[in-house]
């Protein structure tokens, strides 16, 4: 699977100020790289710009993009998870929406509740993630989907044990979950 790059803080603050002076066509690649495309396309759509496969390995070791942290579209898939996982999942994702989004994640978390099996739950969890890193960015989404991995992991035989009320809240004040 092609790796999917995203902006640091470094290469979000050159975008926003210039401070790092990147030369026009490095920074015309910088701007390419968005969390959802991979790097053959940043690639095709750089080639314009001049060497693209030299521009995106500056920007990686110049500390200005990332390997995105949250699996590429179908990898680590919540899909493989049993049917009888699906309450502790669909409970942890409507959780942890709500409080990202506040009374905005109700009308989604309905969504969540109406997956029929694994496999729409997955397709639907990760449309979340993706939403989530466009309101809120990718540390937003990358912890969302981590939580709901573990959930998924701790399961034995695929099957995942709801976490408990106070142990959600915990993770949540302990990992300031939502803060940017």
């Amino acid at each position: 699977m092609d790796v999917v790059y995203q902006k640091t803080d470094k290469g979000r603050e050159e975008i926003a100020k210039r401070t790092y002076r990147l030369p026009a066509r490095v920074r015309s690649m910088l701007i390419l790289v968005d969390g959802r495309r991979s790097a053959a396309q940043l690639l095709d759509q750089g080639r314009h710009f001049g060497d693209a496969e030299q521009f995106l390995r500056d920007l990686v070791e110049g500390g200005f993009v990332e390997p995105a942290g949250g699996p590429p579209h179908g990898e680590a898939s919540l899909a493989t998870v049993a049917d009888a996982a699906m309450p502790a999942l669909r409970s942890l994702a409507q959780r942890l929406l709500v409080e990202a989004l506040g009374p905005d994640g109700d009308a989604i978390a309905v969504k969540i509740e109406q997956a029929r099996d694994a496999a729409e739950l997955d397709a639907r969890l990760e449309r979340v993630r993706d939403m989530l890193r466009e309101l809120r960015g990718p540390r937003v989404a990358e912890r969302f989907w981590r939580e709901l991995q573990a959930v998924a992991r701790a399961a034995p035989d695929g099957q995942a044990q709801k976490p408990s009320e106070d142990a959600a809240a915990k993770s949540l004040r302990d990992f300031s979950f939502w803060s940017s």
